[in-house]
């Protein structure tokens, strides 16, 4: 999905949720943004996803 260059990527699924995908932290910023243990991608439900973009525009 991002071989054309548009990362990140978002994509609503067919469950309601927002898959994002994206370029992985570099070693450093993996040292200062810590995520429990098996964690990779992360799915929210639209109605959320929909309620931070708002936020994010008010910035």
């Amino acid at each position: 999905m991002c071989s054309g260059g548009a990362c990140p990527a978002a994509i609503v699924g067919s469950d309601g949720n927002v898959y994002v995908q994206g370029y992985l932290p570099t070693s450093e910023a993996e040292r200062a943004l810590k995520a429990p243990s098996g964690e990779g991608f992360v799915s929210i439900p639209l109605e959320t996803a929909k309620k931070i973009a708002a936020q994010v525009s008010e910035l």
